[in-house]
Parts: C-alpha cells; structure tokens; sequence
C-alpha cells in the first residue's frame, strides 16, 4: 500500500499530502503545484477571511428570515379579504410575463395559452393554477392524446405540476384562440363524455344501496346520502362546507344543495318546499341524495 507524506506547493504554500517521491522532488525545490493552483484557480482563501464570509452569510441568512416571519406576522393579522386580494393581485403579476421558449415543442412560443381565472360563490381556482404557459397546439396535441387514451382528469404538462385542467381550461384551449382546428369541437365533447360518464353509474350505486338496505346498516352510504348532493348536469356527488344552499358545479352548472334541482339566472327548479309540505312526496324522496333527479325521473 503506498504512502502519502505531508509537503507544500511550491506556487502558494499550501499543504499537500503527496507521493514520496514527489516529496523529495519538493525537497530539492522541484515541487509540482497543488491542484488549484494546476487548474489556475487562485491562491486559496485565508481561513479568517473564509470564517468572516461564513459568518456574514449566516447573518444574511437569520435577517432575512426574520423579515419573513416578520412579513407573515402582519399579513396573518391583516384584514382577510385584504389578504385575499393580495394573493391575487401578486398572481396575476406573475402571469404577465410569458415565457419565450415552450416546454413542450422546445422552441419559441406561439400563441401562448394561460389557464382560465375561475371564481364564483362556491369555489375558486385563483390558489391551486399553477403559472405556466404553452403553445397552444401543443396543448391541443398534450390534450387530444390524453382523450383518446380515455383520460378526462388532465394534469398540467409542466414539470412536476399538480393543477389539473378544468372544463373551462380544455375549453379554451380546444376552441379559443383565432383559427379553430378541424375536429376540436368533437374532442371537447369527447372531453364531456369522457368526463360524466361514470358519475352516473357512482349516484346510481348509492341509490341503490338505500333501495336494497336501511341506510343504517351502511354509515358510509347513510353520510352520503344525508351530507351530499348530485350535480343534475354531469351526475357527480359532492359536498358543501358552508354558505346558501346554492352550488356551482366545476361543470358549470348550478343546483340548490338541498335538492339537487337545477337553478341559473333564468330557471329555478327548487323543490325542497314542496317536499316539506307534500307527504306523497316526503314519502318518495328518502333522503337528499339527488332528490329532483329522482322525483323527474332523470336518474
């Protein structure tokens, strides 16, 4: 096993643990340089000057972080609509700026698309959007592939996003923009058919299980059918937190929670009085769970 042996170079003095034969090279004065000095980096730095530039990072470090934590405190104690619109305003900034380069084709980018700004009484998708920007017959090509591979729930190509594209989103992309490719009015409705055709099929399974069973022998099924309601357009289950009893579908469509009718700016097909003061129908309707589906036979 060869050995090392402690020696210096011979351009900045530094110590280096060398062969001994370039020891005794060293020792008659004929000493290779050390690596940095061979790559022409530079002396090295003083160990006190290295401990200052490490000391006055740390305190760059611990000044910022309090300005952080500063900064979160106020905003934490500021007036929550104030901070609402803060989180907005900083997110619609940073969507200015379109990048030159499209992450999927690779080249300058044509015809950016953004994702669409969603918000009503209900939900908002102003928080979980993410930022990124593509060519849009890229995204009409990312997203015609995922459709005829029979995916509607499509998730943003940018790396490692999360977002997934609204009905709003696939929409806009699909057929906005100035020239309108052949074929993709039929893929967003693809998209749609893609998109309700099992929601149906999951109202129905919870239907029937109050048909065959007491909802009390299944508690999974009594707390759907007493906290959730069925969308009347696409069939979907969801859940409100709080807030009126009327509900937004990520669909678009409207409906009163309480019965699962149909309401917009020119119809309201409520029952829920009806149901109070008709017994024939409180006899009918067994629970909430898409009550106006089934009254109207549309289930």
């Amino acid at each position: 096993m060869e050995t090392f042996v402690r020696a210096s170079c011979g351009q900045c003095g530094q110590i280096v643990w060398v062969p001994p034969l370039r020891a005794a090279a060293a020792a008659s004065g004929d000493s290779a340089p050390c690596r940095r000095c061979a790559l022409q980096l530079g002396p090295p730095v003083p160990r006190s000057e290295a401990r200052r530039h490490v000391e006055s990072k740390r305190e760059r470090i611990a000044r910022t972080a309090s300005e952080v934590e500063s900064d979160s405190d106020s905003e934490t104690h500021s007036d929550g609509a104030w901070g609402e619109q803060r989180v907005h305003s900083e997110t619609d900034s940073e969507r200015q700026s379109v990048p030159s380069t499209c992450a999927i084709c690779l080249d300058t980018m044509q015809d950016a698309v953004k994702y669409t700004d969603v918000s009503n009484e209900s939900w908002s998708n102003q928080l979980e959007r993410c930022n990124h920007q593509f060519c849009r017959e890229c995204l009409q090509q990312y997203i015609s592939f995922k459709l005829w591979d029979g995916a509607w729930s499509i998730r943003c190509p940018g790396e490692r996003c999360a977002y997934r594209l609204l009905g709003a989103d696939i929409s806009n992309i699909l057929c906005g923009g100035e020239v309108e490719r052949e074929g993709n009015a039929s893929l967003f409705q693809k998209y749609l058919d893609l998109r309700s055709a099992d929601h149906g099929a999951r109202l129905k399974e919870m239907m029937a299980k109050s048909d065959d069973a007491p909802a009390e022998d299944d508690d999974d099924c009594k707390w759907v059918q007493e906290e959730c309601q069925a969308c009347p357009n696409c069939r979907v289950i969801v859940r409100k937190e709080d807030g009126c009893d009327h509900v937004e579908c990520r669909c678009g469509a409207g409906f009163c929670f309480g019965c699962g009718a149909p309401q917009d700016e020119d119809s309201d097909c409520c029952i829920c009085e009806e149901v109070d003061e008709d017994e024939t129908l409180e006899l009918e309707v067994k629970h909430r769970l898409g009550a106006w589906l089934l009254i109207n036979k549309r289930l």
